[in-house]
């Protein structure tokens, strides 16, 4: 058995240029993946919308509770942001099938396709709203580490390094 004309043959193939990608689906299909893509998208955003509505319920209560809570409030900042982060990368990995779908459908209107749906669809450009969700959720972020980080070191009886120090959990030297 020769092996070495495969071997040439996958070493021509691997050196040519990598041709246009064709999608295999056809247009229902497409049309349905991008509206699975927009529910999840959705859904992810919705999810985000919900752990800011359970952070104003933590930070009103801890603004009512007696004591700093350090370790509660940095347990529940530590949760939130891991959440955010897990939920942004989702959000973002939809997006990006997103925006290859919505290409995928332009292609069907190259060959000669048209139709109001697709002509809607095409007309979407959905490559700048991951950065504009990054930017609203880095905002809240800030909001949410001021809120719930700040109050453990404003103490308005203590000096700055007083402060820092306490909220690090170093007991300052005693006077």
């Amino acid at each position: 058995m020769n092996v070495e004309p495969d071997v040439d043959r996958a070493v021509a193939e691997a050196s040519e240029p990598t041709p246009k990608r064709v999608s295999q689906m056809t247009f229902p299909e497409l049309v349905t993946f991008a509206t699975a893509l927009g529910n999840k998208i959705d859904t992810l955003w919705h999810r985000i919308i919900y752990i800011h509505v359970g952070m104003i319920a933590v930070v009103i209560f801890l603004a009512n509770a007696p004591g700093d809570h350090i370790v509660a409030r940095i347990a529940v900042f530590g949760f939130y942001t891991f959440n955010v982060i897990i939920t942004f990368i989702n959000l973002n990995e939809a997006y990006g099938g997103l925006v290859a779908a919505i290409a995928d459908i332009r292609r069907f209107e190259a060959r000669g396709a048209s139709g109001a749906v697709q002509a809607w669809l095409t007309a979407r450009d959905y490559g700048n709203n991951t950065r504009l969700r990054a930017a609203v959720l880095f905002v809240f972020w800030l909001i949410v580490a001021y809120l719930i980080v700040v109050p453990l070191a404003s103490n308005p009886d203590m000096a700055l390094h007083e402060r820092i120090q306490t909220f690090l959990g170093i007991s300052p030297p005693r006077r």
